[in-house]
């Protein structure tokens, strides 16, 4: 059986190019991102392993643009995509998370290993 692998970030980073590669390496992995998989795919991330947050994401990403300094708003966009992603992301064995944007999502997987 592979190793189930998710990768949460808020955007591509590196994180993207680390999901790709462990897929060609062959584990299961699924990128958690409000980058849009069609996005992801021109950077060599196969469908499968894309699970865009982005529909969700859009109206916070826009109050992010709109109000581009405010500190409320984007610590708001970061609360909301941390417990979206936790109740959508699959069980996995390994959680690699982008730190001060996930806190809730790793704990959440965690509980649900047990």
């Amino acid at each position: 059986m592979k190793t189930k692998i998710n990768i949460l970030s808020p955007g591509r980073f590196h994180v993207l190019d680390l999901a790709r590669e462990l897929d060609k390496n062959g584990f299961d992995v699924k990128f958690y991102s409000f980058v849009p998989t069609k996005r992801a795919m021109r950077f060599g991330l196969p469908k499968h392993c894309s699970a865009s947050i982005f529909v969700l994401m859009l109206p916070f990403l826009a109050l992010c643009r709109i109000f581009n300094r405010s500190q409320q708003i984007k610590r708001l966009r970061i609360n909301v995509q941390d417990y979206i992603t936790a109740w959508i992301m699959r069980k996995s064995d390994v959680v690699i998370a982008m730190s001060g944007d996930f806190v809730y999502a790793p704990r959440r997987a965690k509980k649900r290993e047990h």
